[in-house]
């Protein structure tokens, strides 16, 4: 055959596969591609259309070696730069992606399409306020580009920026008003500005656009829960089972429900029927983890407890985790995780782990580190520093997490015998020098505290000073402010209302001066308080506290199920609110308590 008629059939069988591509018929023009590879094994577009081609089957790998290959042939085809691209970012190499963005943007630097893939690339290298920027140039080449809208609301949403984020939104939605992924993206950051009847209209229009979407019913059922409809959340969170019954974060959102419900034969049900799907989710391990150890099933419970860090990232260390402590002559890192309240109540363990003949260094919040140095003054082989301080691992042979000295020492109720009943220790002439600050005239003294800014659930374990107004009106009775952050606004308000006055002491710090807290603890007859710092320093002060813990999310494992007492700290009484959300009248019966001792 000549080389004319070679020639002829070689853009006879271009054109052809090319009617091919248009038409959607892949498998016709990828056989076509690979026969004209023969014959010209190094013609751009034929290794170009057939590198998107295996993108689109999903041959990831493959198609990324050949739009390369096509590139170096040619570097001036910008649809085949941004196909590359794209599959960088399917195979998570976002560093490489962005180079090709770049590079087909010199060509097309107006390219809607190609700046918002050149965002998407900068999100995966975490640069979000470069990529916000990004998409606002994406949208100004296209203002009907309802991707990089719904992008840009993902951004700010991620940045807290939730207000521009539901302008995102909106504007997505006016372009394409019947996408359920704009109306559920929007209903997540309503959630986020807890403007929850908005997040519920939106949860619901996407489900409408689509009722097979089953994180929609998923979103609805976990904002049900934080409205304290649990009956109607659990009928939510079937209806996505039906949809989708092998995903295990359906299940462990059924589980949690049914902790609120205290059902815990079929929340354990639930999180082992997420296992079977999942067998390595640490999340259902985890939590399953926290529902143990509330029962005092201690044994099971600190196995399951090593999956904690499903949410958060685990420090790493080239030195061993400790795997028992047997050991002699050996320097001991334990370092602290969590918050304040999680160093305080393992602290309680120091115990145990000191008197074994190891030379041990702990890490701690430095807020904590004059307390504990006083606290733990008899222990000669321990050294206390700052968290925040970087450490040299090769001044230590073993290093372990705080959290895991409950697996080695508080394995069984019986094991509480032993537990520490007042270990932390007062500055005792702090609390010299603040008695004379408390205006007392015979009254008793009661140390409140009424709120958490833990992230997640503070809302949760949190009161108004208003709510507790049958234990402020009980008379006789001093109450000092033990609660951190401003709290200058509600005590005006509470005083200007009912003329109840919580007084401060000014020359602590309750936020940042844990040790003068500590005194003030020490101070006080008794204490009322929520979940927070106070109760863990309290606990650990032996002194006689009222804890007022929520119905079910929002607890914390270690104040338990059964018990109205704790075991970890056993002057704290237990005082749980009936169902979630309603504190009336457990504030009631805690306050009819208090006058009961105050007679």
């Amino acid at each position: 055959m000549s080389k004319i008629a070679i020639s002829s059939k070689i853009q006879r069988l271009l054109k052809e596969s090319r009617l091919y591509c248009q038409s959607g018929r892949l498998e016709e023009a990828k056989l076509i591609y690979q026969d004209l590879l023969k014959s010209i094994p190094f013609h751009p577009e034929v290794l170009g259309n057939l590198g998107t081609i295996e993108l689109k089957s999903g041959n990831t790998e493959l198609g990324v070696k050949l739009l390369k290959q096509s590139i170096s042939v040619d570097p001036t085809q910008c649809n085949f730069l941004s196909n590359l691209g794209n599959g960088l970012l399917d195979l998570v190499n976002p560093n490489e992606a962005f180079f090709y963005f770049e590079t087909a943007l010199k060509i097309n630097p107006y390219s809607s399409e190609l700046l918002y893939n050149k965002a998407r690339a900068l999100k995966l290298l975490n640069r979000n306020e470069d990529a916000i920027e990004v998409l606002k140039s994406s949208i100004q080449c296209n203002p009907k580009n309802y991707l990089a809208y719904m992008n840009l609301g993902f951004l700010h949403n991620e940045q807290g920026q939730f207000q521009e984020a539901i302008k995102s939104y909106n504007e997505a939605i006016e372009i394409d008003p019947n996408n359920f992924q704009l109306f559920y993206n929007r209903g997540i950051t309503f959630e986020n500005l807890k403007q929850y009847e908005e997040s519920f209209k939106d949860y619901n229009h996407s489900i409408r656009l689509n009722n097979n979407f089953g994180m929609a019913f998923f979103n609805k059922s976990g904002l049900l829960i934080k409205l304290k409809k649990i009956e109607e959340a659990l009928t939510v969170i079937d209806q996505a089972i039906v949809i989708n019954s092998n995903n295990a974060a359906y299940f462990i959102k059924k589980a949690l429900i049914y902790e609120e419900l205290k059902n815990f034969e079929l929340a354990f049900s639930s999180y082992e029927h997420a296992l079977k799907i999942d067998p390595g989710n640490s999340e259902a391990m985890a939590k399953k983890s926290y529902l143990k150890l509330s029962i005092l099933d201690f044994k099971s419970g600190w196995q399951l407890y090593k999956h904690r860090w499903w949410d958060r990232d685990k420090l790493q260390f080239s030195i061993p985790e400790l795997k028992n402590f047997t050991l002699t002559k050996k320097k001991i890192f334990i370092w602290a995780e969590q918050g304040l309240g999680d160093q305080i109540i393992f602290s309680s363990l120091f115990f145990d782990a000191f008197k074994t003949k190891n030379e041990f260094f702990v890490s701690l919040d430095p807020r904590l580190i004059s307390l504990f140095k006083r606290s733990f003054s008899w222990a000669k082989n321990v050294t206390f520093s700052s968290s925040k301080t970087k450490i040299i691992e090769s001044n230590y042979d073993f290093q372990l997490p705080m959290g895991d000295l409950g697996f080695f020492f508080r394995n069984s109720i019986k094991k509480f015998d032993s537990h520490p009943i007042e270990y932390l220790k007062p500055n005792e002439m702090q609390i010299d020098n603040l008695k004379s600050k408390i205006k007392k005239n015979n009254n008793k003294i009661c140390g409140i505290s009424w709120a958490s800014i833990n992230k997640e659930i503070g809302d949760e374990k949190s009161l108004s000073l208003e709510a507790l107004l049958p234990i402020l009106t009980i008379p006789n009775i001093t109450f000092i402010d033990l609660q951190y952050g401003n709290t200058s606004v509600e005590k005006k308000s509470l005083f200007d209302q009912y003329g109840i006055k919580i007084q401060s002491i000014s020359e602590v710090d309750n936020f940042n001066d844990l040790d003068g807290v500590t005194s003030l603890v020490n101070l006080c007859d008794f204490i009322v308080t929520v979940s927070n710092v106070t109760a863990h320093i309290a606990g650990a002060s032996n002194k006689k506290t009222f804890l007022l813990v929520p119905h079910g999310f929002g607890k914390i494992w270690y104040w338990g199920e059964l018990r109205e007492r704790s075991l970890w700290y056993p002057s704290i009484r237990i005082y749980r609110s009936l169902r979630s959300g309603s504190w009336q009248q457990t504030i009631k019966v805690l306050s009819k308590k208090i006058r009961e001792m105050n007679d």
